[in-house]
């Protein structure tokens, strides 16, 4: 059975609650290992310090008791880089998800919108005039001392200013984040950490076997096509830059690519560039040139899929869950991103046919795969407010034969599955201001704008928008920011690219899924069932042989009737468009039979 007993604060829904008193900023020092990682065992705390609006308290790695009362009374936790404290709590016995937190470093991200500030303690500080952190001990843990081995006093006394000057700053952003509307969209990513820094704890499991033979296999087909390369070029290093460029320009004869000015595009000390992307974007007319391109082509992603499988196979030879850190404060638009752990391996960029190597680590498991089918899209149609791409959505129109029968000039009933298939990198092409292509490709961009012309308006006023006031607030309340817009002599607007994609993709992947994963952490707690992974707008389980339907009925729920309610009392957006879930559960990554459930709002309000 699911979770139906959710904490207080995401039962009232009420992010102005960080304005209330009750709250208790925490900082701790451990041991440096991973960076001081609670999720690396080998690591101990130190010592913790904490006060709340009149008092101060303190006390070493041995004396926690009074840590966990204070956290356990405190309406909410300050700290910065909160996800680093959760851990260690969630480590020293506090059960995850009970304590709401507030993260100054992901309040000046909110703040910050799309534009590159300095997150660090002291860059953050520097904003709110605040005078950052400037003790001896800094620079001895910067140096690599661990802090097991500096003087107590000394720990203590930098522990106590770091807490002072991350109070500071909460007193302040917190009434900045209040003023420009941002509490809501604040509130979503503190949520979404408390659920991070306990899912990162799980990682994802790799079949030893298959890993094996994924490994060999591509091996081998890397060392053929190396091979023949290496014979069809006489022999040069390919990793000489100075030996390439002299083989593709002065040997093949390849024309170097130009900029609009018809001036060659070169590195920036000058030399002739033989990087994948240029030498993939090259144009063959010979027919030497085009049998290397092609078998250029054909080795390049092998190269790749060998360097992650070099790592996936040194994981897999530990039977150890390959993890991953995720990070809140990196992308433009706000959504998440991830970088591997010890081994290296992004979780938010696993190759497709890789995915058949994750496996449950219990015998009898299953692993459950769920996604929001065509999100961004459903996104757009509800905040363009387009009555026919909400038709087609509700009428289940097929979007991607539609698309194919303008790219191929054909009658959608004539459509092969093959060209359906083929025609889907384009279908959504235009939702982002893609407009340059093939005289097909424009034909079906100007078929798409002049069949969702609602959506097409909205995002030309965004740019308009953007014109005059240099940003652009989203239904999540987040502000996204374009300071150097302006309209060229072409009428084209700059920016426009990011301008049309930003709002779209930032309330799909940054609001809705975020806000699904909180749910549905919430929904599985008590169960065996866990979550392993998120990727754009996908969530993976790793599901109990007992609690298929449990899963099933958490998954529905989170991606729909919860995410729903969320967006209508806490953004003040009602979600006209209907949303749903495809979910699959299997053996590995993305096996099963592919169940569908969709929720139509106007059904729900």
């Amino acid at each position: 059975m699911i979770n139906t007993k959710l904490p207080a604060f995401l039962e009232t829904l009420h992010p102005e609650n960080y304005l209330a008193d009750g709250w208790l900023v925490v900082d701790l020092e451990t041991t440096n290992k991973d960076k001081g990682s609670a999720l690396n065992p080998h690591n101990e705390l130190i010592l913790w310090v904490a006060c709340t609006a009149d008092k101060w308290f303190s006390g070493s790695g041995d004396n926690v008791q009074e840590l966990r009362n204070l956290v356990r009374k405190a309406r909410f936790i300050v700290a910065h880089n909160a996800k680093f404290e959760l851990q260690w709590l969630y480590r020293l016995g506090i059960a995850p998800g009970s304590v709401l937190s507030y993260d100054t470093m992901l309040g000046d991200y909110c703040l910050a919108g799309n534009r590159k500030w300095d997150l660090s303690l002291n860059g953050t500080a520097s904003r709110y005039g605040i005078e950052g952190k400037e003790h001896i001990v800094s620079g001895w843990i910067g140096g690599g001392i661990c802090p097991s081995e500096i003087p107590s006093d000394r720990l203590l006394e930098y522990c106590t200013q770091d807490v002072t000057i991350t109070r500071d700053i909460f007193l302040k952003q917190s009434l900045e984040l209040a003023g420009r509307g941002l509490l809501p969209v604040f509130f979503t990513r503190n949520l979404t950490c408390m659920c991070l820094a306990d899912i990162e704890a799980n990682g994802m499991w790799l079949d030893k076997e298959k890993v094996e033979t994924k490994y060999r296999e591509t091996l081998a087909q890397s060392r053929d096509l190396l091979g023949r390369l290496h014979e069809f070029t006489g022999g040069i290093n390919p990793r000489s830059p100075k030996q390439v460029a002299e083989y593709l320009y002065d040997v093949l004869g390849f024309k170097e690519l130009c900029d609009y000015n018809d001036e060659p595009i070169r590195t920036d000390k000058g030399g002739r560039r033989t990087d994948e992307a240029t030498t993939l974007a090259l144009t063959a007319t010979t027919a030497k040139q085009k049998e290397f391109i092609e078998l250029f082509t054909q080795y390049t992603p092998i190269k790749k899929q060998l360097e992650t499988l070099t790592k996936l196979n040194d994981c897999a030879q530990e039977e150890e869950p390959l993890l991953f850190n995720f990070n809140q404060q990196v992308t433009g638009t706000h959504r998440l991103s991830s970088n591997g752990k010890r081994f290296k391996v992004q979780g938010q960029n696993i190759d497709r046919g890789m995915k058949t190597l994750f496996v449950p680590r219990h015998k009898g498991w299953k692993q459950g795969d769920s996604d929001a089918p065509q999100l961004e899209f459903r996104t757009a149609a509800d905040i363009g407010h387009d009555p026919v791409a909400k038709k087609d959505i509700r009428d289940k129109f097929d979007i991607h034969t539609f698309t194919a029968s303008v790219l191929l000039n054909k009658t959608p009933s004539t459509i092969t599955k093959a060209e359906r298939t083929d025609a889907k990198p384009d279908t959504f092409k235009p939702l982002y201001g893609g407009k340059s292509g093939t005289r097909a490709q424009k034909r079906y961009y100007k078929a798409f704008q002049e069949r969702y012309n609602a959506i097409f308006k909205t995002q030309e006023n965004w740019t308009y928008e953007v014109l005059k006031t240099k940003q652009l607030r989203i239904p999540s309340g987040l502000i996204f920011y374009w300071p150097d817009t302006e309209i060229y002599d072409s009428g084209y607007i700059r920016n426009t690219t990011s301008i049309y994609n930003y709002p779209i993709q930032s309330f799909a992947t940054a609001d809705i899924i975020p806000i699904t994963l909180v749910y549905l952490w919430y929904r599985l707690r008590g169960c065996k069932t866990f979550i392993t992974n998120t990727v754009h707008d996908s969530i993976i389980c790793e599901v109990a042989p007992d609690e298929e339907e449990t899963w099933k009925v958490a998954v529905q729920k989170a991606y729909t009737t919860d995410v729903l309610n969320y967006l209508n009392h806490v953004y003040h957006w009602t979600f006209s468009t209907p949303i749903g879930v495809s979910l699959n559960l299997g053996e590995y990554w993305g096996d099963g039979e592919e169940e569908l459930y969709e929720v139509d709002p106007e059904n729900i309000f």
